[in-house]
This record gives C-alpha cells, structure tokens and sequence, in this order.
C-alpha cells in the first residue's frame, strides 16, 4: 500500500483540538512565505475570496500580476490563480511581498500555496493474506446487524451516503452499491440537475473534473471497508450492508484537486439540504485516506476549514492520520490536526488492541483508534486482499456513522434536517463515548478508545441518559423507556421537547431558565418524577416551563462548608466557543462576585466588580480569536472558567 507521505453540547475534550490549536497559532505565528517551495506550484495560489467578489476584477484591481485560473468551489467563491510572469522574473522576496498584499486585502478570507507533498495514507503489508476478517466482530458488527441495522436508509427514507475520496474505484466490482445521481443523465455532456457538475451520475473526478471514475486499488479496498455488501454468498461484509458510497477521485498531491473534491461533497449535501432530498446526496460522512506528513494547518487553511464547511450541512469528516511512529501534536499533520469539531482524527489499531507501531498518534488531536491492520477488504477485478494502514481504520468510523444514521428514530432524523450540524456534534460524541476504553491509548489518543459500532449504534437509537448540558438552540430530547435528565440548564427562549418510553427523571442541576419553553412528553401509564420539594404531578404527560417562571431542582444543600462551596460545575458559561456575546449563569447562591479576563499569556485584559444577579452577559468581539481564562472571585473563593473566542 502506498501513502500520499454544538443542538447538544461540546465536551471538554472535543475542545481540546481546537483549544490546542489555537494555543500553538497564537504562540507560533506562521508565515506563508516561510514554506518550502518544494512543497507547493510556485506559480499559483490559492485563494478564498468574501461572498460577492468578482474573481477576475479582484484579480486585476489587485495589482499583484494574478489572474484566475480555476475556480475551485462556486459556492465558497474558492478560486485558483496563477502568477501572470514568468518565475525568473519573479524573486521569493517579491512573491512574499505580493502574497502578504494579498492577505491584507479585505475581499481575501484565506490566501494560501497550492501544496503538492500530500500521499496516500496505507502501508503495503508483508504478512500473507487472512482467509477471514476479525475487525467486524473486535467493534461489535454482528450485534448492530442483529439487533439494529444493516444500514442502507433512515427511519425517513433517505438513503445514507458516504463520500469517499481516494485516487480511483472499480465500478464495476460485483461487491458493491455505489450511488448515482439519478438526476444526471450519463454522458450527454449537460449538467441536468444543474449542479455545477457536467455528467455527475458516478460522482466526480476532482483530477480531470469530469464525471469519469478511474480504476484504483486504494480507493477500491476503502470503499470495501465502508460498505460492501453483505449476505450475498461472495466477497466480503462492509461495516454497512446496502449503504451508498459516492466515489469522488481526488486524493491528489495537488491541494487544488483535494479542495475541489471537497467542494463537490459539500456542494450535494448543501442541495439535497436545499431542495428537501430532490436532488443532491444526503451525504453523512466523508473518509479521506490521505494527507501530508507533518503538515501545519496554518499552512493548510482552506482545507481545514473545509471541515466546518461541511460539518455545518450536516457532515462529519473522517480523516486517517500519518503512517509514522511520531506524535502529530508535536510534529504536525494534515489533516488530522485541523482545528474543527466535525473532523474526526483516526489511527490504526491491531487485533491485540494496540496501536500500530507504524501508526501516528497525539491525545490533542487524534480522536479514536479504529481497526486497520491486516484489514481482508475490496480490490478490483472482483479480487479481495489484506492491507494495512490508517487509510483501513478510517473508513471503519465512517462506515459506523452511516450506520448510526440508519438506527435513528425519525424524530431524531428529522431534527438532524433542521438543525445538521449539531445532530452531527452529537453524533460525533456519541461516537466517542460509545467507544471502548483501551488501556493501550491512554495518553495517546484524546478518547482512549478504540471504535466500537455497538455502543456508537445503541447511544442513538435511544437515549438512556442524558447529562451535562446547556441547550440554546431549540432540540428534541429521545430517550429510551427511562430516561434520566441530570446537571442540564435550558436557556431562556429555548423550546426543548423530552420524550420517552415510561419515565422521564429530572436529577441533580436540571434547570429551566426563565423564558424557556420545555415540555416533557412520555407514554401512557408514565411518569415524570423530580426528588425535591417542588413536584411535577405524576399523572401530566406535559409540562411547560414558560415566560414567568423557571424551574431549577437541586439537590438539597447541607448546611456544612464543604456544600456551600461554589466549584467550576456550578458556572454555566456560554455558548463556548464564543463569536462575541457571552453569557454567564450561576447556579448556586451567592452574595457578590468580581470577574476578571485573562488572556492566554496571563495578562489581564478586562475586569468587571460586584456583579449580584445569577445570570450576566458581556461582549467579547472586540477581543483577538484563542482562548482566554475568565476568573471568578466569588464569596472568598476563585474559580476559572476557560472559553474559546472564534469570530
């Protein structure tokens, strides 16, 4: 094998990629110019330009002897351009200078090199080929198969997509159900469902931007992983039965031909969103299986911010990490250390459950151990191989949040429409915490876990338990027959609908903030029961908590010191990450405090005195994006709050 060499909430450690990365940005400032011109197309930038700005005027009133060469993503206005003079006209210092001018103007959000050193991320194995694969039953397969799904389609009828991009597929492989754009008619050179993609109905050919898929024995084996089709008396079981997998060739050494595969996953998800399922792919997962070693996303930041792009139409993003023994949060790596929560970073486990010694890792960027050695899966010409590498444990995790799609109640799938991109947060952390804890990752991977589909699976078809929360968008809550509601605060001028089998029962810290609007609704025969002095009536279904009044359930305080202690669970501060406002909630009672901002150098850069109401709000925007320490000196006490500014 061969390398190219928030709905729900945000747990403390889906923060820590983007908080470490911020860090690193903020106390290592990297310039542009300062790459190695080996690594990039001297004669070309890449540039994402503010919504609305014309690429050749921008180009002619910048006077930086550019023109528009490619545009790489319509929506994103991402174009390529190309130097208009000749590179022995054109000195480093003279191109620095001109790619600095860039930066500076106002119609620019990102400008940066076209890369050309990004590889392929397997390794070709020496070992003799299995005659069985052991990865199905090491993360639960056969009970999600047994007890949930197969995969294929959502509880609403949309048939679940994964955009694989890689260097090719056998299409023709009797192994597989590969997806068409039934809306495109091959091979008339029109674009029928008018997506900016001529002859789209395979997928998409980043490389020759055509509608022709080349033949590729990586891409083919990824593909296998990911879903080829099971319980048909040949070749192999993919994670998923009868998934659709949109091939997309664009695993390129040219970064262009990566943003522009990209683009193409981002531009169907957005119109299938669009067009309510009309046209487009309702795409729930995207696997790359390349990157570049040792890469720094801030010279990467049109790709990384890709993730966001596509997160935010409802997609999680699987990327294989570097197939070195080295620690990526020291070294670098793209893409797995880009800093965006709907990124999922993945390396390489074995049949013992240890990490490949081939396999990179860094517990601030790598999210998850997967499967990927000696993986038996799809080659072309109807053929079947092992291979090994992070390439094989990626598709493994993607393959999985297709699956969790296919077990989830239609009301969820349908808040997933409404709000994509914090169902696919919660999805994310569902994964995570569905994971297998794996004493052989401690300190290497942010999880310490290796995938597990059972666990992943199960936490979405129903919840059992849902904790350590603050709700500001408007969410329906499924639980199973019990579900229990603990240390959640809904915030004013949220609706919140709570659902279950039999009982549902508020614990320790729910609260309801004034303004809010929660209705509990739970089956016949049912319960909705609260341990304190203030009861909801077991015999309403419902219960709202509507403009004049709140509800906040505690446990009952202890009149010792320890219980009157106010600690950092106890101070809501949100939404986090912040782009300006920022809120403050106090939970317990208190006289007065004082709070103080630090920056990351530990400086203080605003203090505000005697603040006496539970809840408070002031505004950051006019502060630098990174992380900042909020410090509360509250009744004798100082607790600290960290929150994340990204404007």
């Amino acid at each position: 094998m061969y390398r190219i060499s928030q709905l729900l909430y945000l747990l403390k450690r889906i923060d820590m990629k983007r908080i470490f990365c911020i860090v690193i940005a903020t106390i290592f400032t990297h310039s542009i110019y300062a790459q190695d011109s080996r690594y990039y197309v001297e004669s070309e930038l890449i540039i994402w330009l503010e919504q609305g700005v014309n690429a050749a005027e921008f180009a002619a009133n910048s006077q930086q002897k550019i023109i528009p060469k490619e545009l790489l993503s319509k929506r994103l206005n991402i174009w390529l351009f190309e130097f208009t003079d000749r590179v022995e006209q054109r000195s480093m210092s003279d191109r620095n200078m001109r790619v600095n001018t860039l930066s500076a103007n106002s119609n620019v959000k990102y400008v940066q090199n076209n890369h050309t050193n990004i590889s392929l991320r397997a390794i070709t194995p020496d070992d003799e080929h299995y005659d069985e694969q052991w990865a199905p039953a090491r993360i639960g397969l056969p009970d999600v198969w047994d007890e949930f799904t197969t995969g294929g389609t959502t509880a609403d009828g949309d048939e679940i997509v994964v955009a694989i991009i890689d260097g090719g597929f056998d299409l023709n492989h009797e192994d597989f159900n590969f997806w068409k754009n039934t809306n495109e008619i091959p091979n008339n050179r029109i674009d029928d469902d008018n997506n900016g993609f001529v002859d789209d109905f395979d997928g998409w050919n980043a490389y020759n931007n055509n509608g022709t898929i080349p033949v590729n024995a990586h891409g083919t084996h990824v593909a296998g992983i990911v879903g080829a089709i099971g319980n048909n008396d040949r070749g192999v079981s993919g994670v998923n039965w009868n998934v659709g997998i949109l091939p997309v060739a664009g695993s390129s050494g040219n970064e262009a031909t990566v943003v522009r595969a990209y683009a193409y996953v981002l531009e169907m998800r957005a119109l299938y969103n669009e067009t309510d399922g009309q046209r487009g792919a309702f795409i729930v997962a995207t696997n790359s299986s390349f990157g570049v070693n040792e890469g720094n996303p801030a010279d990467f930041p049109i790709w990384c911010a890709m993730y966001n792009e596509l997160g935010n139409v409802g997609i999680l993003s699987c990327g294989a990490t570097a197939n070195e023994n080295w620690n990526v949060d020291i070294v670098g790596d793209i893409p797995t250390t880009c800093a965006s929560n709907f990124l999922i970073s993945v390396t390489n486990t074995t049949a013992a459950d240890l990490r490949n010694a081939n396999a990179a890792f860094g517990v601030n960027n790598i999210d998850i151990g997967a499967p990927g050695t000696d993986i038996f899966s799809t080659l072309p010409n109807n053929r079947h191989e092992n291979d090994t590498g992070t390439s094989m444990a990626t598709p493994q995790v993607a393959g999985v949040i297709a699956l969790m799609y296919a077990a989830m109640p239609q009301s969820m799938i349908q808040e997933y429409k409404r709000n994509p991109a914090n169902i696919a947060l919660l999805v994310r952390q569902h994964l995570l915490d569905g994971a297998d804890i794996i004493p052989a990752l401690n300190g290497l991977v942010a999880s310490g876990r290796r995938l597990n589909a059972y666990g992943a699976v199960q936490a979405v078809s129903c919840l059992t338990n849902f904790s350590n929360q603050t709700i500001s968008t408007n969410t329906t809550i499924i639980g199973c027959n019990i579900l229990n509601i603990e240390n959640v605060t809904i915030t004013s001028g949220t609706t919140v609908v709570i659902t279950a089998g039999e009982e549902v029962i508020l614990g320790h810290g729910f609260h309801a903030m004034s303004g809010s609007d929660v209705t509990i609704s739970v089956g016949q025969s049912a319960n909705v029961s609260v341990s304190s002095t203030r009861q909801l009536n077991p015999n309403i279904l419902t219960r709202s908590f509507t403009e004049n009044e709140e509800y906040i359930y505690s446990s009952p305080i202890i009149n010792d010191a320890e219980n009157l202690l106010i600690t950092e669970d106890d101070i809501v501060v949100f939404p986090n990450p912040n782009s300006g406002t920022v809120n403050i909630e106090i939970t317990k009672q208190f006289n007065s405090y004082n709070l103080k901002i630090y920056n990351i150098n530990g400086a203080l850069i605003g203090e505000n005195r005697n603040i006496t109401q539970p809840t408070y709000s002031f505004d950051m925007s006019g502060f630098t994006d990174g992380m900042y320490i909020l410090q509360f000196e509250i009744d004798n006490q100082i607790v600290s709050k960290r929150i994340i500014l990204a404007k």
